[in-house]
């Protein structure tokens, strides 16, 4: 879904953007794995269903009055 770069290292971020400028092929791969990575794990409907199974388990841990 992309690179890494050392956090603090402008040179190895640059290094990677220039990289992927050269390279449309592998920008294009990586932005299809991105998209697919969205929409598996990050969409409004997943990001509600885990908030709500957060909330859950939050309750179950505190008795009832």
């Amino acid at each position: 879904t992309g690179f890494h770069f050392h956090p603090g290292d402008p040179s190895d971020l640059a290094a990677k953007v220039l990289h992927l400028n050269s390279h449309p092929a592998a920008r294009a791969q990586m932005r299809a794995a991105a998209r697919k990575e969205f929409e598996t794990r990050y969409t409004a409907h997943i990001n509600y269903e885990s908030l709500v199974a957060i909330y859950r388990r939050a309750m179950a841990g505190y008795p009832t009055a």
